[in-house]
């Protein structure tokens, strides 16, 4: 399944620890979902935005990192 134009606010933890899933934004109309997997994979992009000098693409904010740590 594929879900387009969704923006991960959270991971979802078990009582173990582990992450199980993530809360997400639906942008077309504002609704919140969990998806929910036995493995979860960021691949949310760069932070090249951290920094107030930089070429990277206006998206590049590293919420994904932030999420992890």
């Amino acid at each position: 399944h594929f879900h387009i134009e969704y923006f991960a606010l959270d991971l979802l933890m078990n009582d173990d620890g582990e992450c199980a899933g993530i809360i997400a934004l639906c942008m077309e109309d504002g609704t919140l979902h969990r998806f929910w997997g036995q493995q979860t994979v960021l691949a949310t992009g760069g932070y090249g935005r951290v920094y107030f000098s930089c070429t990277s693409a206006h998206t590049c904010t590293g919420d994904g990192n932030a999420m992890a740590l």
